[in-house]
């Protein structure tokens, strides 16, 4: 079966991110994977409790890190690249998963925290989340639009209410005092003139 949409790990786990935002992304992975296990994730590669002890190790081996002891850093390091290995395999199982039921991988992805991209395409997402410098403070941006007016929504739920967070006729939103540790799903829609598109596709991210 041809793959045309490739799994990302959301909010953008690369090797250039924080130590702090990988913990982050992949403790908000874990929790959404477990808590979807019945419906798509009945087996992940890695098993989430190993995912879960690296973590945790890795959240332990950053504090030492902190200290400037001898070595700590590279100790870190080894930990971190371990936890990369972990995420990259929970992507391409949920890969897995996806390319086994087309027309709906982007449900999937989200099921995961992750996100999709069509094959040959590299464009901006429609919607990135990132946290600003204070705590329970998260910015959204979205593909900007010439001349549109935005909405944004988030939910609690998992999408079955939504609170209106906001409207802009910029692409970017600020929202403040968001409850940290919690999942918050957010989507947001675009009016040009007097047509408002559909709203997008639904991004989960734990704030923190």
């Amino acid at each position: 079966m041809p793959k045309l949409h490739h799994v990302l790990i959301n909010p953008g786990v690369s090797r250039d991110t924080s130590v702090a935002e990988v913990i982050v992304s992949g403790r908000h992975i874990a929790a959404l994977m477990n808590e979807n296990k019945d419906l798509w994730f009945p087996a992940p590669t890695p098993t989430l409790e190993i995912v879960s002890k690296n973590l945790d190790a890795l959240e332990a081996a950053e504090v030492t890190a902190r200290t400037k002891a001898k070595g700590a850093a590279a100790a870190r390091d080894t930990v971190l690249a371990i936890v990369h290995r972990d995420l990259d395999g929970l992507r391409h199982y949920v890969q897995s998963i996806s390319d086994q039921n087309p027309g709906r991988e982007a449900e999937i992805a989200g099921a995961a925290g992750m996100l999709t991209r069509k094959e040959g395409k590299h464009e901006k997402p429609t919607l990135a989340i990132t946290m600003t410098k204070t705590p329970g403070e998260v910015l959204l941006r979205a593909k900007a639009v010439n001349g549109a007016s935005y909405e944004w929504q988030y939910s609690l739920d998992g999408g079955k209410t939504w609170v209106t967070a906001g409207h802009s006729t910029v692409a970017d939103l600020t929202i403040p005092d968001l409850t940290v540790g919690a999942i918050y799903w957010f989507r947001l829609r675009t009016t040009l003139g007097h047509t408002t598109n559909d709203w997008s596709q639904v991004v989960s991210f734990m704030v923190h």
